[in-house]
C-alpha cells in the first residue's frame, strides 16, 4: 500500500516539474496574427521567448472579430412566446395562486415547493422576453416581478428556518 501511495506521489511529482509540450497554433490564432502583421499591429515578444509561454500556458482564445462588420447590432431578441398582455396575465394569476397558498399557511412538501418554482420562472420567463430590460420602466417592472415572486416562495418554502420569536 505505501509503495503504491510512493507512486502516486512520485508521478504527480514528475508532471508538475516536466515542462509543457509545446502546443501547435490554432487555426484561428495563425490567422489573427497574420491579419495583425498585415495591419502593422503584431506586438513584439516580451524577453524570456519560449520559457515565458511555457510557464504561462496555453493562451485563452480570443473573439475574432469580422473586419467587414466592426461594429455589428447585437444578435436579435427571441420572438416572445405570449403576447405582453397575457404574459402579464398569467404572471399575475400566479402570484395570487402564491397569495392563496400563503394565506391559507399550507404546509408544502419540498417537491410541491420546487414544482412551484419551477412553474414561477416558466411563468416569468415571457415576461423577461417581451420586456427589454435596457427600457428602465420594463427594466424596474422586470426588477419587482421578480423579487416579488421570490419573496412569496420563500414565504412558503418548507425548508425556511422559522423567524425568531418577536420581543414583547
Amino acid at each position: 500500500m505505501g509503495g503504491a501511495a510512493l507512486l502516486v506521489v512520485g508521478y504527480a511529482f514528475y508532471v508538475l516539474v516536466s515542462p509543457l509540450p509545446e502546443r501547435a497554433p490554432a487555426e484561428g490564432d495563425a490567422s489573427e496574427r497574420g491579419s495583425q502583421a498585415a495591419r502593422g499591429e503584431a506586438k513584439a515578444p516580451r524577453g524570456g521567448g519560449a520559457r515565458d509561454a511555457k510557464r504561462r500556458g496555453p493562451t485563452t482564445p480570443t473573439r475574432i472579430v469580422d473586419p467587414d462588420r466592426p461594429n455589428a447590432p447585437p444578435p436579435p431578441r427571441p420572438t416572445p412566446s405570449l403576447p405582453l398582455a397575457e404574459a402579464r396575465k398569467q404572471f399575475a394569476d400566479f402570484m395570487a395562486e402564491l397569495d392563496g397558498l400563503a394565506a391559507r399557511d399550507v404546509e408544502l412538501t419540498s417537491p410541491e415547493w420546487v414544482e412551484l418554482y419551477r412553474r414561477g420562472h416558466e411563468v416569468l420567463l415571457p415576461l423577461q422576453q417581451s420586456l427589454d430590460h435596457q427600457v428602465p420602466e420594463q427594466a424596474r417592472e422586470l426588477q419587482m416581478a421578480n423579487e416579488d415572486m421570490r419573496a412569496k416562495l420563500n414565504a412558503i418554502d418548507p425548508n425556511r428556518p422559522d423567524p425568531p420569536p418577536s420581543p414583547q
